[in-house]
């Protein structure tokens, strides 16, 4: 019997391979690699590695070359020299496994349903290397491949992915949508559920929890950095392109005409494709003219080896694509103008009417045919001087056979109809991109409408190709590439950009387009109007088909949908028409859903803890690291420590620098004082005192002290710095508060985020645009450090009762307080009419709703039921510090954006096996919700080609949108990992162990 068809699916790119690196937890070991050890820690590119002298125009600006005063002389001011550093696998996550608890299939017919992949299929063998063979490995074993979602700056992570994985020449398309300029605002937004931003205004950037804030983009050297920038990225994203690829950089007028030479000095110019031109959703008000189109710059590595698939528009979805055909034939045959209103619509029409554009039978030049005439309708027809006749004699006579002909005055024409190629080649104008039913919600403040980059993708790649983004925004380009069936990677130093895309992509539905290699494809491809890959596509499909076996590979492309490309020629010559391919319409499965494929969400920041040593020898050797210091100190002082909210955030009115290994600074600031509480400051900081009793009312802030440990540029806070620091600080008697400042923290120092007696100890994310060279944030408005809260997380395991389809049914404690009912067996003696009494009872006394819900979902499982012992884990609530009023202050679960649940954790790699949201906008949800329903009615009103029917598993939806997961297994010595991240996009992860 055939495996019965699964509804939701996800494509899998079976034929290509990954290069093999360490996870978050194994960060570290990879030093100790064969490839690494003996690999350089820098890379140099040349700044200008196409242009020659008097070849093409150089482009000058400031430090072009390098700051010659401030160059280290170790490296040429004609090079961009790149550190080598390892990417670490942070999350694995696979949509198809997070949504298979969500709904419940039926067989009507066939068995039951086939598992899904186990974790180890889905992320490619990448998670089960044995523990002694995974040193050697990283870098040289080559595991199955996963789509990539990268948190770091695009520079340092594509320099990894050529030197550390050997990616050179994997990449098949670049689409880079940097800002668009020095002066671009709301480029960040700083949480996740809400995108209303107006810019330049301080009323748009309200503390409140449920709206947005954005900061503000501003460059060091002006355009000069913003070009050093983009050339820098460029030169290294072109090194991952294959020959045959293409780059796009989507910008604005304000700085295209820098940005293509910037590319003709990167590409050269003689590969340089096209300059497109598409519509925006909105418009920019101007003293002038109104600005209301963008723009994409594309080059091609070599455009002699460009792959470029043609894309198509309908004639007829638009006014301006009907406009050549003015005419058509009556009933009699007579030839009639069409008319046309002010829009550009047809009016006053015949019902079976069919346009013809009029087109000249003859062509420039003299030839042998130009003198012979040719009879039509009684007369006889010449070609003008100095031309002739486009087809010959039998032509003509097959033109005129086929109805093709007709005269206008002593010119004989011929009528080329719509039908004969209803489509017409896309321009570089793109007029349809910016209204009506292409608008989409957005969910990043910056984000690009998904038609623009679905043309680059389509025009540029097959199914399988690898698509690059190095900025990641809401993940647009990942969203495109997954639907049509490309792999991709995308990149962004913002958590903010990385969870969006995250939970947009762990959500997101697609069509299911049915593949060529693929029964389905075997049975629909053969049609008149469909097609296959493209020549040159790899094809084994010939002996597939003979022998009825199918691999389903991607890279085998989709079965599309083809036009006819009817010409004068075909029809002169009697050839059969030439067909047109429509990349961009597939055809789809209607009986299916699909999800997006496994991918994993990596993290360039070095996870290996750094020691106080080695940390206080950074600091009295690195000379960068002073400088780096000097810009964490000015961010304290212009926009300060947020911590959720605008009325607590910690602005520094003055820090100095401490010579001491564990507290590197120490600074004041404002906050309020109970009236209770004295303090008296001199200008000498070590004499501030403190002197509090209780006290019920405040007076006007004051200044108090806090302490600050500045973890490393490039690694890991370690607990055992956190815990001199804390040491230190306590010995010092003067501070109210010690920030940890770090990009990364070892596990466990979370905990310690708490009070300490006289002083509190709070956790400080440090974002990573900190790290871009060139970047300053100074506005106050900025995100450059945010509090980390304390998760509370509680798991509590017991008895449940199970249903025989192996779905967690009611948990024993709680059948117990509904129903006085304690055993199983009782409860299977009772049945589901005794349940359903018992409910109709529960409903006339005290239960609350969900109670009473709780007893109609065990009536209607499958019975009889079993027992097994069971865990939930839920999430309590975020603790934080509010160093302003000095306060410990519980925050609500809808502060939390989502969390993540791995049940089976094995210490090494973080598997997402549940997810659920808490915060932002339910309805944004619905969209995972809406989809199987749409699918399962299909199954209801096709029940003939049907042999599954869906069932929505409505609590397993509620669960999702909420706090408390669904019951999992429990096993001896079992560890669960909760992740949460809160509305800034920080993250916490916690371990426990399951009793």
């Amino acid at each position: 019997m055939n495996k019965p068809h699964k509804p939701v699916k996800a494509f899998k790119h079976k034929a290509d391979k990954r290069a093999f690196i360490p996870s978050a937890e194994e960060a570290g070991y990879e030093k100790d690699s064969p490839k690494v050890k003996t690999a350089p820690d820098r890379r140099d590119f040349p700044r200008n590695p196409v242009v020659h002298r008097g070849q093409d125009p150089e482009l000058f600006w400031m430090h072009k070359y390098g700051d010659e005063s401030a160059l280290d002389t170790r490296h040429s001011p004609l090079v961009t020299s790149v550190d080598i550093r390892s990417l670490y696998r942070h999350e694995h996550i696979a949509p198809e496994t997070l949504i298979k608890g969500l709904y419940r299939l039926k067989a009507d017919l066939a068995g039951p349903q086939g598992e899904m992949f186990s974790p180890v299929e889905l992320f490619g063998n990448a998670i089960a290397h044995e523990e002694l063979d995974k040193v050697s490995d990283y870098y040289t074993h080559s595991d199955g491949w996963t789509n990539r979602l990268i948190q770091g700056d695009s520079l340092i992570v594509t320099a990894s992915l050529l030197e550390r994985e050997g990616m050179a020449g994997q990449v098949q398309c670049i689409y880079f949508d940097p800002p668009y300029g020095i002066k671009y605002g709301s480029n960040w937004q700083i949480k996740l559920n809400n995108r209303t931003v107006t810019d330049a205004q301080d009323d748009s950037l309200s503390g409140e929890p449920e709206q947005i804030k954005a900061f503000r983009d501003t460059w060091e050297l002006g355009i000069h950095s913003y070009l050093s920038y983009l050339r820098d990225r460029l030169l290294v994203a072109k090194e991952l392109l294959h020959e045959s690829g293409s780059c796009f950089v989507q910008i604005s007028d304000e700085n295209v005409h820098l940005v293509r030479c910037l590319m003709d000095e990167v590409f050269g110019s003689e590969n340089f494709v096209s300059l497109i031109s598409f519509k925006k959703t909105g418009s920019s008000d101007t003293k002038t003219l109104s600005t209301v189109v963008d723009y994409i710059v594309w080059y091609a590595k070599d455009a002699n080896a460009l792959k470029y698939r043609p894309l198509f528009v309908d004639r007829k979805s638009t006014p301006a694509g009907l406009s050549a055909f003015r005419y058509y034939f009556d009933e009699a045959g007579r030839r009639q103008s069409v008319e046309f209103d002010d829009a550009g619509n047809p009016i006053a029409l015949p019902a079976n009417a069919k346009f013809f554009q009029s087109v000249s039978l003859s062509s420039q030049g003299v030839s042998p045919n130009t003198e012979m005439s040719f009879e039509f309708q009684g007369q006889k027809f010449r070609c003008p001087s100095n031309r002739h006749w486009t087809t010959g004699f039998d032509g003509l006579q097959r033109l005129d056979q086929a109805g093709r002909l007709f005269r206008v005055g002593d010119n004989l024409r011929f009528a080329a109809f719509l039908d004969d190629y209803p489509v017409s080649p896309l321009t570089n104008v793109w007029s349809d991109t910016g209204a009506g039913s292409f608008l989409e919600d957005q969910a990043y403040v910056v984000q690009t409408v998904t038609k623009v980059i679905q043309r680059c993708i389509l025009m540029t790649t097959d199914p399988g190709d690898l698509v690059l983004d190095p900025t990641c925004g809401s993940g647009t380009t990942a969203f495109v590439a997954e639907q049509w069936g490309r792999r991709w990677i995308t990149i962004d130093t913002s958590r903010i950009a990385l969870n969006v895309a995250k939970s947009r992509l762990m959500t997101a539905t697609f069509p299911y387009y049915i593949l060529y290699d693929s029964e389905e494809g075997d049975r629909c491809s053969g049609g008149p109007a469909l097609a296959g890959p493209p020549p040159g596509q790899p094809s084994a499909r010939e002996a597939a088909l003979t022998e009825r076996r199918y691999s389903c590979d991607i890279r085998q492309g989709f079965v599309y949908k083809t036009v006819p490309h009817v010409t004068l020629k075909s029809i002169a010559n009697n050839e059969p028409p030439e067909a047109e391919t429509l990349y961009d319409q597939p055809v789809e499965d209607k009986k299916r859903l699909r999800v997006a494929g496994p991918f994993t969400v990596e993290t360039l920041q070095s996870y290996e803890p750094v020691s106080p040593e080695e940390l206080a020898r950074q600091r009295t050797e690195d000379k960068e690291l002073a400088n780096f210091e000097d810009l964490i100190f000015e961010h304290l002082k212009s926009a300060g420590v947020k911590t959720g909210d605008k009325r607590e955030n910690a602005v520094f009115v003055r820090i100095d620098r401490l010579a001491h290994s564990a507290l590197h600074a120490e600074g004041w600031y404002m906050a309020e004082v109970a009236s209770g509480e004295r303090r008296v400051t001199s200008n000498d900081a070590d004499k501030t005192t403190s002197h509090k009793s209780p006290a019920t009312s405040h007076t006007p802030p004051a200044e108090r002290k806090a302490y600050l440990h500045i973890g490393p540029k490039f690694g890991t806070v370690s607990k055992q710095a956190v815990t001199e620091a804390i040491k230190a600080c306590r010995d010092k008697r003067d501070g109210d508060w010690l920030l940890i400042l770090g990009f990364a923290f070892e596990s466990g120092v979370g905990e310690l985020s708490r009070s300490f007696g006289h002083f509190q100890v709070s956790i400080v994310r440090m974002h990573d645009d900190l790290l871009q060279q060139g970047l300053l944030k100074r506005d106050k408005k900025a995100a450059s450090f945010v509090t980390i809260g304390e998760p509370d997380i509680r798991v509590a395991s017991g008895l449940w009762l199970v249903a025989s389809d192996g779905v967690p049914a009611i948990s024993a404690h709680e059948l117990k307080i509904l129903s006085g009912i304690g055993s199983v067996e009782k409860i299977n003696e009772l049945g589901r009419d005794g349940v359903l009494r018992l409910k109709a009872v529960a409903e006339r006394g005290d239960l609350r709703p969900d109670q009473v819900a709780t007893l109609e979902k065990l009536a209607t499982s499958h019975w009889p039921l079993t027992t097994a012992t069971l865990a939930v884990a839920s999430v309590e609530g975020l603790d934080i510090y509010d160093p302003i009023k000095d306060e410990i202050k519980s925050r609500d679960v809808h502060d939390i954006a989502y969390w993540m649940l791995d049940d089976d954790y094995d210490g090494s790699n973080f598997v997402v096996r549940q997810v659920f949201f808490c915060g932002g906008d339910k309805d944004e949800f619905e969209d995972w919700k809406k989809g199987l329903s749409k699918l399962a009615e299909a199954a209801i009103k096709k029940k003939a080609e049907q042999t599954l029917k869906i069932e929505i598993n409505d609590e397993a939806f509620a669960r999702a949108y909420g706090h408390v997961s669904r019951p999992f297994p429990v096993k001896k010595a079992q560890k669960i990992a909760v992740r949460v991240i809160s509305q800034f996009g920080e993250e916490t992860t916690k371990v426990l162990t399951v009793s």
